[in-house]
């Protein structure tokens, strides 16, 4: 039992730096649809400037660790709006995959500007907690992780209460739910994106500071760490960022249990086994625990909109189902047999308007396009002055 508690304490504090990063992953993926593969790259260059802060003197003096800290988290915040303006913003309209090719160039460039500014030796990283235990019947508790959990835990609460009690937090969940309608109700979801790159690279820093006391800081430090993010996020939902805080920490003591009671898992292959698990889940369920299959309006590719003609022609072209070959359709032409282009309610509809006339005449019988339909038009059967809706089918002929 006193094995158990001990893996469970040390799990949740590792877990709770995989929650950080994995909201700020969420964060990211619920307003551009991207995972940025930068971010472990953004935290780890953010811990190097508060290693900087912390060692190095700044008029005439050092700072101490928490006021390093706070320094850190604005740098970090104004760092993230900074790249989401310079880089990601540019490319809006562009395709899915060149934006996360820019932040895999990203990922590349921090970690070789680290490495040429502080060089790649292994630093260490001081810790605002003691290293010594807690012995509470009989379990040894480390302060270490209890204060990392506390921390990061109290970080992510503190960023909940943002979004879920303020008019900006509720304006940036609007943005990331529907920009468009966000943008008709006068919302900047421009710089909206922005923030929400800021607070996940305050998550991120977090997570950085937070897992460098463990590991001796070093350019490559958050690659397995973003790795582990990454699968807990999935594990969790992308689309949840209450599954990502608890995929990570389920994730983080999944780990520590494993290592402690299945003597194969050894501290090498903790790796590979977030890999299998992140794809386990993309195999069962692919929205995760916490997520939910979202379905999304697109658009058909090869279609062309519908354009009038004279005298209420119409000519349009559309794609059949599941092909992108395009299909001509035609309505409005004067067939040859009228009666046969009309449904059934709108012919008898003419034939006792015809019985009613006495012999008078049909009148000129035409057909304009006025809505669409699931992609097809909906039509208005004229009759003289009068006119009649035909919902039930439509003057479409296929060729081809």
């Amino acid at each position: 039992m006193q094995q158990f508690f001990q893996a469970l304490t040390t799990g949740l504090a590792d877990g709770s730096i995989y929650a950080s990063l994995a909201l700020a992953l969420v964060l990211i993926y619920k307003a551009t649809e991207v995972i940025n593969f930068a971010q472990g790259e953004m935290a780890m260059f953010t811990t190097y400037i508060a290693y900087a802060l912390y060692t190095h003197q700044h008029f005439g003096h050092t700072l101490s660790y928490w006021p390093m800290f706070f320094v850190t988290l604005g740098i970090a915040f104004v760092f993230g709006v900074g790249l989401q303006r310079v880089v990601i913003r540019p490319l809006e309209q562009a395709s899915v995959l060149t934006v996360v090719m820019a932040t895999i160039a990203l990922f590349v460039i921090l970690q070789g500007l680290a490495a040429w500014i502080w060089s790649p030796e292994l630093k260490f990283f001081p810790s605002p907690f003691p290293t010594s235990t807690w012995v509470i019947g009989g379990v040894h508790i480390s302060k270490q992780d209890v204060g990392t959990f506390g921390v990061t835990i109290a970080c992510v609460v503190v960023l909940w209460l943002f979004f879920r009690f303020t008019k900006l937090g509720l304006a940036m969940r609007a943005g990331a739910v529907n920009r468009g309608a966000a943008r008709l109700l006068g919302v900047r979801t421009s710089w909206l994106l922005a923030l929400g790159w800021g607070f996940a690279a305050v998550l991120g820093a977090v997570s950085g500071m937070m897992s460098a006391p463990t590991q001796f800081l070093s350019p490559t430090m958050m690659d397995a760490v973003l790795i582990f993010a990454l699968a807990g996020a999935v594990l969790g939902g992308l689309e949840s960022p209450v599954g990502a805080v608890a995929g990570g920490l389920g994730l983080g003591v999944l780990l520590s249990m494993l290592s402690t009671y299945v003597h194969v898992v050894t501290p090498e292959l903790r790796l590979p086994v977030a890999l299998l698990l992140l794809l386990v889940v993309l195999l069962l369920r692919p929205a995760g625990l916490f997520g939910r299959v979202v379905v999304r309006r697109g658009t058909v590719r090869g279609a062309v909109p519908v354009r009038r003609h004279r005298r209420g022609a119409h000519r349009g072209v559309r794609t059949e189902t599941g092909t992108d070959r395009p299909v001509q359709t035609t309505a409005g032409r004067r067939p040859r047999r009228p009666a046969d282009h009309a449904c059934w309610p709108a012919r008898r509809h003419l034939e006792a308007r015809r019985a009613q006339r006495n012999g008078r005449g049909a009148g000129r019988r035409t057909a304009a396009p006025i809505a669409r339909v699931a992609g097809v038009p909906v039509v208005r059967l004229r009759m003289g002055s009068r006119s009649r809706i035909c919902p039930h089918r439509t003057l479409i002929r296929r060729h081809g």
